[in-house]
């Protein structure tokens, strides 16, 4: 019997030069970022010289104290005489109205919706379509 070996050479399982040259170029931007991190806050910058701007006079003034206004007069009191009660008055009662007996109004028959079309509309030239045919 002989001993079979068999290798796997996956390019994810080792680590190859792919690998190396990621890391590196990592590093050197990392260092590289971190270095601009560093150096651009440190860098100097211009004075900024903003315009001396003159503020116009107010035209109201703000006023603190408020003025202290006096209550109202208490109103004075009115003394109210009882006014007399009205007298009952016996009104008279009203008369029965007489009904007046009137004749039942004729009924109208209906029209149904089917005489109504057939009057009119489509249903009416029905005949004249038939003739055409």
């Amino acid at each position: 019997m002989s001993a079979v070996s068999l290798t796997f050479n996956m390019n994810w399982g080792v680590a190859n030069d792919d690998d190396a040259r990621f890391r590196r170029i990592v590093r050197n931007n990392l260092l590289a970022a971190v270095a601009f991190g560093i150096l651009i806050p440190l860098l100097p910058l211009p004075e900024i010289e903003r315009p001396v701007v003159e503020q116009p006079e107010r035209l109201a003034k703000l006023i603190f104290e408020q003025e202290i206004i006096p209550p109202p007069p208490p109103p004075k009191q009115v003394v109210k005489q009882p006014e007399p009660l009205p007298q009952k008055v016996e009104e008279p009662k009203p008369l029965p109205k007489k009904v007046e007996k009137t004749a039942p109004k004729p009924v109208v028959p209906k029209v149904s919706a089917r005489e109504k079309a057939q009057q009119s509309g489509i249903l009416a030239m029905s005949d004249a379509l038939s003739d055409l045919r």
